[in-house]
């Protein structure tokens, strides 16, 4: 039989709250962090409010990349692409054939 018990439920309710904050608190640091300008998150205490060059950072780092000498993210995600399709194109023709193996020898 369950038993009804209050302070239990209220306990576990706190718990699993905090444990919520816990884990998306870096997530929306993360956010802010690509909202703000690069003085604004390099300064001592980085606001928590989110900024207004969203658009501005997503469209720079597309075009040109992360740092000074490194290719644009679309580049990189398309190789990302490249070496994920190669890889399982590869694992699906490897198990193809083994399975055929187990089968018929």
């Amino acid at each position: 039989m369950i038993e009804n018990r209050p302070w239990l439920t209220i306990f576990s309710h706190t718990m699993l709250i905090l444990g919520i904050a816990v884990i998306l608190f870096p997530l929306y640091v993360a956010f802010v962090a690509a909202t703000l300008d690069k003085q604004a998150v390099y300064a001592a205490p980085m606001t928590l409010i989110p900024g207004t060059h969203l658009l501005e950072n997503i469209h720079n780092i597309w075009v040109n990349g992360v740092g000074t000498n490194s290719a644009p993210f679309w580049r990189m995600l398309l190789n990302s692409f490249v070496m994920a399709f190669s890889i399982t194109l590869g694992k699906i023709t490897v198990s193809m054939l083994s399975a055929f193996a187990i089968v018929w020898f």
